[in-house]
Formats: structure tokens, C-alpha cells, sequence
């Protein structure tokens, strides 16, 4: 027998020496070539050719498609943060993304990214008494746009309870804002259910009045501010305090 002989009629014999002959043979009969199944290190198949890897994205050697389970830094990081904000929509809280003109200063919900000021230092636990001075106070001078995250659901807090009584906010958030000069302002936003309470010589963080408001402008040169609900399935709200606005009154309706 000669190799013409399988290549006119591509016939299949049972030995093993002549099986890699018929494979060569069906391959010119068809008009096609072997299939590839690995490449080299670097490239992956496409086609049935060998190409170079695109940049920035690891592929398996032996498949056409990118492996699932390796992504950029870049990419890995985007998709987390869309993650978290598809969270927060879900469970009508403000979203994590902030303007660039804006600074997370405490978060105290668990989609966020953490800022400089820790949220057990603004709740009801950091005050040894209703008018003790907050542990945290922000300046406002060079400063962007302040951000102030509120607890999702946050409950009952039961240290609100044990410091207040029956005059204790289910939840409840306290700092100190210093102006950069006299005639500097602050302009604070929240959305409901959470608000607003100025703090004066007899309220603290327990009961800051009762008239809570959610938008407040600030002309003093320091002043201690409550964020507050009553709501114990509250979602998450960005507090937005604005230093030295051009004409902070014009922000808050009458």
C-alpha cells in the first residue's frame, strides 16, 4: 500500500501504524488542518492560529475567551463599586459615589469606603454624657464639600438609650464644626428620615430641641451638630456639610 492509496480513498484500517497516515489523509481530503489545542506561553488560539495575548488580560491557552476568574485591578475595582452602589439603591440609600468636590469623612454604613474619622466616635458610645464635647471636630478651611454617611436599618441604639432615656433618637451622630474665621459659613444637607438638630447649652446628642430640619445654614465660629432619625429601618444618607458656601441661606427653603 502507498500513502496515495489512503489519500484517494480515505479508507480507515484498524492497525496502528497506518491510523496516523488516514488522519494526515482525511485532512487533505477535507481541505482543513488539524486542530490546534495549546499554544505557546503569551499567545492563545484564535481561528485555529496562534495570536498575542491583548495587554492587561490573562487568557487561557486553550480557550478563545478571557479566564473569568482573572480581571485588571482597574476593572476589578469599578465592578465593586457598582456593586455597592447597586446595594445601596436596593435598600433606598444614597449611593457610595461621591462628586469629586467631595470628601468621605465618616462612614458609618458597611458599602462605603471607610474615611479618615471613625463612626464610633460620632454615635451615642463616644459621649460620656448628653453635653459631653464630640471627640471629632472638622475644619472646614481648604476643605471640599464634607461627607457624613449615616448607619443603614441602624435599630435602636441601645448606648442612645442608656444616655438619653426616654429623649434618646433610635440613632443618633455628633460632631463639632469649627469655622475657618468669623465670617465663615457651613451649609449642612440631609435627606429624610434623618435631620438636622443644632446643638445648644442644654440638648446635646440626646434631644437637640425636637425641631429638626433638613438643611441648615451655620453662621457661627463653632458649632456641635446632630444627625438624627427616629426611624429604626432608616437607610443610609450622605450628610453633605459645605464650608464657606457663597450664599448658604439661598440653599435651605424657607
Amino acid at each position: 500500500m502507498s500513502d496515495s492509496y489512503f489519500v484517494s480513498r480515505c479508507a480507515i484500517q484498524k492497525t496502528s501504524a497506518v491510523l496516523a497516515l488516514f488522519v494526515s489523509a482525511v485532512a487533505a481530503c477535507s481541505g482543513t488542518s488539524p486542530s490546534l489545542t495549546t499554544c505557546a506561553v503569551g499567545t492563545r488560539i484564535v481561528g485555529n492560529e496562534c495570536v498575542a495575548l491583548d495587554a492587561g488580560v490573562s487568557w487561557d491557552a486553550a480557550d478563545d475567551g478571557p479566564d473569568a476568574s482573572v480581571s485588571t485591578d482597574a476593572n476589578a475595582a469599578t465592578e465593586a463599586a457598582a456593586a455597592s452602589d447597586a446595594v445601596a439603591r436596593d435598600s433606598g440609600s444614597d449611593p457610595c459615589d461621591l462628586k469629586a468636590s467631595e470628601h468621605m469623612a465618616v462612614n458609618c454604613s458597611p458599602q462605603c469606603a471607610a474615611g479618615p474619622f471613625a463612626c464610633v466616635d460620632t454615635t451615642c458610645g463616644a459621649f460620656q454624657t448628653p453635653l459631653s464635647v464630640p471627640p471629632i471636630t472638622m475644619d472646614g478651611q481648604g476643605a471640599p464639600t464634607f461627607v457624613l454617611r449615616t448607619p443603614e436599618r441602624p435599630g435602636r441604639d441601645p448606648a442612645c438609650a442608656r444616655l438619653c432615656g426616654a429623649s434618646a433618637h433610635a440613632s443618633a451622630m455628633s460632631v463639632m464644626l469649627k469655622q475657618p474665621t468669623t465670617t465663615s459659613q457651613y451649609l449642612v444637607r440631609v435627606d429624610p428620615p434623618w435631620k438636622i438638630y443644632g446643638v445648644g447649652n442644654t440638648d446635646g446628642i440626646c434631644d437637640a430641641g425636637s425641631n429638626g430640619v433638613q438643611c441648615w445654614a451655620i453662621f457661627r465660629a463653632t458649632q456641635q451638630i446632630v444627625i438624627a432619625t427616629d426611624d429604626p429601618d432608616a437607610p443610609a444618607r450622605n450628610v453633605r456639610i459645605e464650608a464657606s458656601p457663597s450664599n448658604p441661606a439661598t440653599y435651605c427653603p424657607p
